[in-house]
């Protein structure tokens, strides 16, 4: 069982300076990422101060990153006795319940959550910079009127979204800012803040494998588990509770996959027959991309999964050599350079050839820093 309950640790502010100058209008700038808003920490403190309802959302198939930045948040804000509700587009994946066991975590829907949103003073975006990332949702929110905040760790995709911006692309995790935000502040972190936040670093960082595992998000996850989380049981949590389903999905996966013929790039897809005929869930083909990046001589791999809507998920993983952000671009998508994905229409077939066809003849990015 993962730990859980209230062990408040005053935690000392991170040992790497946090820049925090006002925030000015984007509106005075070019959308580029290479012109992406400065850090407001100052900004977004005092909107914190002078707030009381909140609301908490993180992009569209929610991941550890952005579920556990939003359990930080809602921990730090409902300490401070301010009205805090998390409602994302998608409901929340099976394999983090752990998470929340209270059911706090909410799923949109017009008729229960519209009339809350529209008395919300502050909506905070975490894990994202644009409105396409939350689904029907981002539609609601974007025609609202309360100030916006911004909280994340990817490049700076442009379209001026929030008003405030906590942006910092060196960061390993969204949930690495969270908390070193609460930190900046002053304030406690108790042991149910440092599970999600802690869920947020292992899982964008690979669990430390990844070339974002700098010794700054080394320290900030030293620091949350000595409020007394246990690390092993919160691995098992994540990685270690899959059904059977799982492996029969992989191994059909796997069975399929394409490889090109010089054996640089891997291409996998998981079809809606495959989840059906397996009984697995979409989000259990999660982690398969790692299990094909580590055949010799891959430098890229891609996994397409089929949605419900027939658009086709693409998530791309670079081992260093490859800037899969510019290939992501190319479909309209964006993120890390070595981590990066997009929706793109189906079927999964065409979206197979497109994807590989993008890395044939050279990749896009090669070479990039």
């Amino acid at each position: 069982m993962v730990p859980g309950g209230l062990a408040p640790v005053k935690r000392r502010a991170p040992s790497l300076t946090l820049t925090a100058p006002d925030w000015y209008p984007v509106a005075l700038m070019s959308n580029t990422p290479e012109q992406a808003p400065k850090p407001a920490w100052d900004a977004i403190a005092r909107a914190l101060d002078e707030s009381h309802r909140f609301l908490l959302v993180t992009h569209v198939n929610p991941d550890g990153d952005g579920l556990g930045a939003e359990l930080g948040l809602h921990g730090h804000l409902t300490a401070r006795g301010k009205d805090v509700r998390v409602v994302n587009q998608d409901p929340l994946p099976e394999r983090y319940a752990f998470l929340d066991p209270g059911g706090g975590f909410e799923s949109y829907d017009a008729g229960r959550h519209d009339a809350m949103i529209a008395d919300r003073e502050v909506v905070i975006l975490l894990d994202m910079s644009r409105w396409d990332r939350l689904g029907v949702l981002g539609d609601k929110l974007r025609t609202g009127d309360p100030t916006v905040i911004c909280i994340d760790h990817h490049p700076y995709e442009g379209g001026g979204m929030a008003h405030l911006y906590g942006v910092d692309v060196t960061a390993a995790a969204t949930g690495q800012l969270v908390y070193e935000f609460i930190c900046r502040l002053g304030h406690d972190v108790d042991k149910r803040m440092a599970l999600g936040l802690y869920v947020s670093i292992l899982t964008d960082t690979g669990s430390f494998r990844f070339s974002n595992s700098s010794p700054r998000v080394h320290r900030a996850a030293a620091e949350l588990l000595e409020t007394g989380i246990a690390p092993h049981e919160i691995y098992e949590a994540v990685y270690g509770n899959f059904g059977p389903e799982r492996l029969r999905l992989q191994g059909r996966v796997m069975d399929g996959m394409r490889i090109t013929p010089d054996g640089r790039i891997i291409v996998l897809a998981v079809s809606r027959r495959d989840l059906e005929e397996t009984g697995a869930l979409a989000e259990d083909a999660e982690g398969f991309v790692d299990v094909a990046r580590s055949v010799s001589g891959c430098k890229v791999v891609a996994l397409l999964t089929e949605q419900k809507d027939g658009r086709i998920k693409v998530s791309m993983r670079s081992r260093g050599d490859v800037n899969v952000r510019e290939a992501a671009m190319r479909l309209e998508g964006g993120g890390h350079v070595y981590a990066a994905g997009a929706v793109v229409d189906g079927p999964l077939g065409t979206a197979v050839e497109r994807v590989t066809a993008l890395f044939e003849g050279g990749d896009p990015g090669e070479g990039d820093d």
